[in-house]
């Protein structure tokens, strides 16, 4: 007789990440809540992360595969194509589980049938002690959130997230061409039978801000949204859905104005070019015309503090 598959496949791809690799595993094994695989899929470390993660081999619920050098997302749907688990949980190798994370979250889902996606709260640390919770507020917590709101604006963190299986394949899995928001593009997909986020309050999960992380390029960020935006507008049979991401697409339009604004802060005239083409393509966001006059009274330090707190 085959075997029962496990009710969730953690996936989790590693890349040259020897010193976080161990603890983000132990912190998977450390699970309260035993009836889980976890699909290991290396992709091309050049340091000894395969090493580390061996010895975790020796239990059966881990798997190791290893592939040259392709990305996170190539990566991860290696790991997802392998899982047999009828939830997707994502974990990367830097990151942290605390311990009843897959246990509430488990409960989760057997009280909310509805539930297409679920995810928690956390907290988001750093090396030098700080930390900061995911969402402060409970006025902010996406709880029951549909696509309505996600179209709003991704509002999960992904190392906190669980998803059926069949609607990640249904979905094709991870995007290529979107690396650093094809979680979110996953996650609209996932919303757009109709399905809801479910949400735990109390912290499940820990995401680690460390000192030697790539900072975010804002411009292709934008860009790539725009990508995702398009695209679901375009799957969206829905007049009311689909102009909320006719929405999203023009603000998301004014923000990459924004952000050549700031790249164009020591030549005032290309500057204010920028920001009314950004006012003009989201009339409703008065912060650009805000800018432009504090621009025009010399205020350039003003303007750049802040232009650099989003774009």
């Amino acid at each position: 007789m085959a075997e029962r598959a496990p009710f969730v496949s953690v996936i989790m791809p590693t890349y040259n990440l020897v010193a976080y690799t161990a603890d983000a595993l132990d912190s998977v094994r450390a699970q309260t809540f035993a009836d889980f695989e976890v699909v290991i899929v290396d992709d091309g470390s050049t340091d000894n992360t395969v090493d580390i993660v061996k010895p975790f081999l020796a239990d059966p619920r881990f798997r190791l595969i290893e592939q040259p050098n392709a990305g996170t997302s190539a990566a991860r749907n290696t790991a997802i194509s392998h899982a047999v688990g009828e939830w997707i949980a994502l974990l990367d190798c830097d990151d942290l589980w605390l311990p009843d994370k897959l246990a509430r979250q488990a409960e989760l889902i057997a009280e909310h049938p509805d539930a297409a996606l679920v995810f928690g709260n956390g907290i988001e640390f750093n090396e030098t002690g700080d930390e900061w919770p995911f969402y402060r507020k409970r006025e902010v917590f996406p709880d029951g959130a549909g696509l309505d709101r996600l179209l709003k604006g991704n509002c999960f963190w992904a190392l906190t997230v669980m998803v059926r299986r069949r609607d990640v394949l249904d979905a094709g899995m991870l995007r290529a061409d979107t690396p650093g928001v094809d979680d979110y593009d996953l996650w609209l997909k996932v919303l757009e039978d109709g399905g809801v986020a479910r949400g735990v309050w109390e912290p499940i999960a820990r995401y680690r801000k460390r000192r030697d992380s790539q900072g975010v390029n804002k411009a292709v960020m934008f860009e790539l949204l725009l990508k995702v935006y398009e695209d679901a507008r375009d799957r969206q049979p829905d007049p009311r859905l689909r102009s909320l991401a006719e929405d999203r697409l023009a603000r998301t339009r004014s923000d990459l104005l924004l952000v050549k604004a700031r790249q164009s802060l020591e030549d005032t005239a290309a500057c204010r070019k920028y920001m009314f083409a950004a006012w003009r393509q989201y009339p409703r966001r008065l912060k650009p015309i805000a800018m432009l006059a504090a621009l025009t009274m010399g205020r350039r330090g003003s303007v750049a503090k802040a232009l650099a707190r989003k774009w």
